[in-house]
């Protein structure tokens, strides 16, 4: 089931988005930004088990999608497209665009954002610890 995160879900999700990035609890303060307005945060829970992270700001003009994370246990099951179809389907309105980063090396993400109609519009270098960044649009 893919709903809204609310405050409850915070740990869980901190515990998914560490396998990303170890000190993401430090450098993303999600509990400061799950009740504001321009925030879109959804989870993706099964038996009561929070499985995948989605993370973006809607601004007046654009989406900024900032993280889609998945447990890793839990890969290669479709949550990913799931979640992303949610998102588009439910929180993109009056063609807005959505922007967002990731790296160049990131097949597996790529490939989900081209199925849900991105673009590559331009490169930064060595965004990621000497890995370019594609940003994309949709």
């Amino acid at each position: 089931m893919i709903r809204k995160a609310q405050k409850k879900d915070i740990d869980n999700i901190y515990d998914i988005c560490i396998q990303y990035d170890g000190n993401f609890k430090n450098t993303y303060l999600l509990d400061t930004e799950i009740d504001k307005d321009y925030s879109i945060m959804l989870v993706d829970e099964d038996d009561g088990i929070i499985r995948a992270f989605l993370y973006a700001q809607d601004f007046i003009d654009n989406i900024d999608l900032l993280f889609l994370i998945v447990d890793n246990k839990q890969r290669k099951k479709g949550i990913a497209s799931n979640l992303m179809k949610y998102f588009v389907d439910n929180y993109v309105v009056n063609n807005k665009n959505i922007t967002l980063e990731v790296a160049k090396n990131n097949f597996n993400a790529i490939k989900l954002y081209e199925k849900y109609g991105f673009k590559t519009i331009s490169v930064r270098k060595n965004y990621y610890k000497n890995i370019d960044a594609l940003v994309m649009r949709r």
